[in-house]
């Protein structure tokens, strides 16, 4: 493929979903590099925990599935700092192409 790069090798998206609280953001992306990660999305949202309406804050990171050692211990450094009870990790294997 022409101007493609084409990444089969066992990639991973990890969605770690997690309350929304201003005043930890600028923390958390902190966080995302000092567990190694150099790239991620972060989405804004509402969902439901329990029944109750709340803010959500969606992390996307693409890795190796050789990471999910250093997700879970991200998504746990998430959850002291908003003071939750958990944080939902999802992982999907994935392709990766950049065009």
């Amino acid at each position: 493929m022409t101007g493609m790069e084409v990444n089969t090798m066992n990639n991973r998206l990890y969605r770690i979903c997690t309350e929304y609280r201003s005043a930890s953001i600028t923390r958390i992306k902190g966080l995302v590099g000092e567990h190694g990660f150099k790239g991620a999305t972060f989405l804004q949202g509402v969902g439901l925990w329990e029944g109750n309406e709340e803010d959500s804050l969606i992390i996307e990171i693409v890795a190796r599935d050789s990471q999910a050692v250093s997700i879970g211990s991200l998504a746990a450094a998430i959850k002291k700092i908003n003071h939750q009870e958990a944080v939902l990790i999802q992982s999907v294997p994935i392709t990766s192409l950049l065009v």
